[in-house]
């Protein structure tokens, strides 16, 4: 359904004082007979009977007039054609027929030949500039084609001669409408509903250029009106709907598309409603919703759009691959959507396909920097840093306040040991207008290379100016998050839970600030408080792998390690081939020193998805001191260091390698606690000491 602007029938209201010429005396017969073809009970004939009565007058010679009566009949016979014949032999003998020129453009107009329709009224118009029943016509022919200031033109003219006449103020409302000058348009529909306040399609009118001003109390009025004198006019319905949820009243949209579906089903109503349920949070109403539309429509985009996002957001990232399969198949040159597919595969960390997606899209057209971004992001996640830096680039040059992908290079090049680089690219990104958020990001990476004052400097910066933010939007609960979580980089742990405290207290809904809360606590070694904002972020969004894996670390802390495996478990049927999950699993089987080959599966897994992984290679070599494999635990965490030498957790198990190797790792040990000072104390949680 499409909320497009009804045009009634007008051609067929007559003009207050318009009249056509009086009949000749000899000729009162033949208009007599024409005037049994226009009565109500009128039978096929009476139909007959005046048309044999025209034609016995054109036969005796009546001319013109007598051609102009038969062509009368022939149309309400339905017989354009043969009217159109008439007319044309009337204007051979009258070539200034205004009426012969008004029938014909008429007849015209009905069969979409416009040029022809504009011809015959503008001849009647230079024949007689006082004809507004032609001037009138033409206004409307001007408003089918999209010639609207001419229209409005025709129809002023109309107004001005004729103020009490309703539809040259409908028609011009439409055409001030179509030309987006609301005010005029909603003028105009008063002055019509003022002269004739039955129009039905006159209030559904103004209700469109009322809420496309915004107005949507006054729209949803005039769309009450129609809905009262028609309950199943699903076009008011819908667009009253419509008008419902930019007001905020979902339940009442919902109800509204709900009734205009039961009067017809419809793709834009299905759509809708789904994008009311969406914003109300019920995720599977939306979905059915949006796969109700695809079905109507199959290659609507939006629909498509909208229910990928949701299967998206549901993580049924392999229904989403499937959705969008169908589509490319039909739509095989469309990049948008190849790129989409190509996305969903990267969060099916089948990076191949989703690059090969990427190539296609890029293809089809390179200038969308969002497929080099994804694209970057896939060879980020299989370690290939020069493309991903090349991709990120490209991305960057196409869309030079890219912050995100400033972001993503900065990440890539400290990956890659390029440290100056990174800090560069978040310098970059801190100098856009929405760069503040990374603040935080640049006083870690600078903690991690052991820059203490530089990492102050920037955690300093970070606080300021959410400190500022919250003062100018102290009920706005993300600022609260994100606070915390630049003082828990800083270890206030303290400071964070209060943070977190607010976030909820403004807003119960925010899973993410009760996570925020329990790695906080954790690190407090409140392991129940931990695990009891965890289990309030998993009923909130039990969607979340995030919240298990998290969990699953609190258990391995509190030596809850059978409690820790199922949390896995739960997190991998969620997302299973996540790198991080299989990767967390191998560190709390290594840590608390259990199922030590399932631990180097899961080490070895999570590298076969990130090979040059420092976290899985530092774990793996925590695996192997576990295993007694001094040398090959030592050599592993030489490879981590030989790229990132200022990881803490790898310094300090070369610095314990050492030791049980009979070499000094005093320095090791001490450069890992500048590093980071609890770095001791968590790895002698587990038992692992110099």
């Amino acid at each position: 359904m499409s909320t497009l602007l009804l045009l009634a029938a007008l051609s067929t209201t007559p003009l207050p004082l318009a009249h056509p010429p009086a009949a000749t005396p000899d000729y009162t017969e033949c208009r007599a007979a024409v005037q049994i073809s226009s009565a109500k009970d009128a039978g096929p004939g009476q139909f007959k009977q005046a048309l044999d009565a025209a034609t016995a007058c054109v036969d005796a010679g009546g001319g013109a007039d007598a051609l102009i009566l038969r062509a009368d009949i022939q149309q309400r016979l339905g017989q354009p054609d043969a009217a159109i014949a008439d007319l044309s032999r009337a204007l051979e003998e009258q070539p200034f027929s205004v009426l012969a020129r008004f029938d014909r453009g008429l007849i015209y107009m009905g069969q979409q030949k416009y040029d022809l329709a504009l011809n015959d009224f503008t001849a009647a118009i230079e024949i007689n500039p006082n004809d507004a029943d032609s001037r009138f016509e033409r206004g409307w022919l001007y408003e089918l084609t999209g010639k609207f200031d001419l229209a409005i033109a025709d129809l002023s003219t109309v107004a001005v001669r004729y103020p009490e006449y309703a539809p040259a103020y409908r028609l011009r409302g439409l055409s001030y409408a179509s030309l987006k000058r609301f005010d005029e348009a909603i003028a105009d529909y008063g002055q019509a509903l003022s002269l004739d306040p039955d129009d039905d399609d006159t209030y559904f009118n103004r209700g469109l250029a009322r809420e496309a001003k915004g107005l949507h109390a006054e729209a949803i009025g005039d769309f009450s009106v129609v809905v009262s004198r028609n309950a199943r006019d699903n076009d008011a319905l819908f667009n009253r709907g419509l008008a419902f949820m930019h007001s905020g009243r979902r339940e009442e949209a919902i109800a509204d598309f709900t009734a205009a579906l039961a009067v017809q089903p419809d793709a834009a109503v299905y759509n809708d409603r789904g994008v009311a349920n969406e914003q109300g949070g019920h995720l599977d109403a939306a979905l059915a919703d949006y796969t109700q539309a695809q079905g109507l429509e199959p290659n609507d985009e939006t629909s498509l759009q909208n229910r990928v996002r949701v299967l998206d957001r549901q993580r049924k990232y392999a229904e989403a691959v499937a959705s969008l399969d169908a589509f490319v198949l039909r739509n095989p040159k469309n990049a948008l959507f190849i790129a989409y597919r190509g996305y969903n595969y990267s969060l099916l960390h089948d990076c191949e396909k989703a690059i090969a997606d990427f190539d296609a899209a890029i293809a089809l057209d390179p200038s969308n920097p969002s497929s080099y971004f994804n694209r970057g992001y896939c060879h980020l996640l299989r370690d290939r840093y020069d493309a991903a830096v090349a991709d990120f680039t490209r991305a960057v040059t196409l869309k030079p306040d890219n912050a995100v992908a400033l972001e993503a290079r900065a990440e890539t090049y400290a990956t890659m040991g390029e440290y100056d680089l990174a800090l560069h690219d978040y310098d970059q990104a801190i100098a856009l207008p929405s760069g503040e958020r990374f603040l935080d990001r640049r006083g870690a990476l600078k903690e991690n290379l052991g820059d203490v004052e530089g990492a102050r400097a920037d955690f300093d910066a970070a606080l300021a100016y959410y400190d500022k933010a919250i003062a100018t939007s102290p009920q706005d609960d993300q600022l609260y998050d994100k606070r915390g979580l630049v003082q828990a980089h800083r270890h206030q742990w303290d400071r964070t839970i209060a943070d977190a405290g607010e976030a909820i207290a403004i807003n119960p809904q925010n899973s993410a600030a009760y996570y925020a809360r329990a790695i906080a606590r954790r690190h407090m070694k409140d392991y129940a408080a931990s695990l009891s904002d965890l289990a309030a972020a998993q009923r909130l969004r039990p969607d979340n792998d995030d919240y298990f894996v998290s969990s699953a670390i609190t258990r391995t802390y509190a030596g809850d390690y059978d409690g820790a495996v199922a949390d896995y478990e739960r997190a991998l049927a969620i997302d299973p081939n996540n790198p991080a999950t299989l990767v967390d699993r191998c560190w709390t089987r290594a840590s608390l020193n259990r199922d030590l080959a399932l631990a180097s599966d899961d080490c070895t897994r999570s590298l076969s998805l990130r090979p040059k992984s420092f976290y899985a290679m530092s774990n793996l070599a925590l695996v192997l001191l576990r295993e007694g494999k001094l040398e090959d635990a030592l050599d592993s965490v030489n490879k981590v260091l030989e790229r990132h030498p200022k990881i803490a957790s790898s310094l300090f198990l070369r610095g314990v390698l050492k030791n049980h190797l009979g070499k000094d790792g005093t320095a090791d040990i001490a450069a890992a606690a500048a590093v980071d000072p609890d770095v001791v104390s968590d790895f002698a949680a587990f038992g692992v000491t110099p």
